[in-house]
């Protein structure tokens, strides 16, 4: 295995989609200061750890070692229907955990943004491949850029500098371990943002309106 090809697979592991959501609420007490007590730092991302990554990381194992697919990196695209099933219904939970009266809606439509990204990934994936990690990194861009001008009313210049070269980076692991066309990367990523920044932007119209 070559340099390029380790830091491509390197890059696809740290930024495999099953992360996305724990970045992303770590960026919201990290760089915006939504939360600052550690009780409720401890509150919200306990669950989103449990739910959103360990459990479908899990549910992938197992659908590997019982051959229900071929291989973790779900290749075949046939593969993906079961463990975006198993990913979803986790996110169900979640968000059925978070449906508080003291939870903002912006924040519940954070964590809705994935159950509508799986659920389209699910239907294109019967006709078409398209690039679940781009899909990932695009909703995690799509919700920080919503947040930031929709709910804080900022714009953290250098944030979004970085994000947008991690997703540039990401795009091409991709293509370099050939998992996807550039087709297939350009549709997951703006998929990604443009449904995580429409989410976002009408829990943020909700939340103020009082709905």
């Amino acid at each position: 295995m070559n340099r390029q090809h380790f830091i491509a697979q390197a890059l696809s592991f740290i930024l495999h989609p099953i992360f996305m959501a724990v970045y992303g609420v770590l960026l919201l007490f990290a760089y915006e200061g939504v939360y600052t007590n550690f009780e409720t730092f401890i509150r919200f991302m306990l669950p989103i750890i449990i739910l959103s990554c360990i459990l479908p990381a899990n549910g992938i194992f197992l659908f590997k070692r019982f051959r229900l697919i071929k291989d973790y990196a779900m290749s075949d695209k046939r593969d993906r229907l079961l463990p975006f099933l198993f990913t979803f219904l986790c996110y169900v939970l979640l968000l059925y955990y978070f449906m508080q009266p003291y939870i903002p809606i912006w924040f519940l439509a954070m964590l809705a943004t994935p159950l509508i990204l799986l659920l389209l990934a699910g239907i294109i994936t019967f006709f078409w491949k398209i690039s679940a990690h781009m899909m990932g990194i695009g909703g995690l861009i799509g919700c920080v850029l919503s947040i930031s001008y929709n709910v804080k009313g900022i714009s953290p210049f250098g944030l979004f500098i970085v994000l947008f070269i991690l997703a540039g980076c990401l795009g091409t692991s991709r293509l370099l371990l050939k998992r996807h066309t550039p087709a297939q990367v350009y549709a997951g990523f703006a998929l990604g943002f443009i449904v995580s920044y429409i989410c976002i932007y009408w829990g943020a119209y909700f939340t103020i309106f009082g709905f």
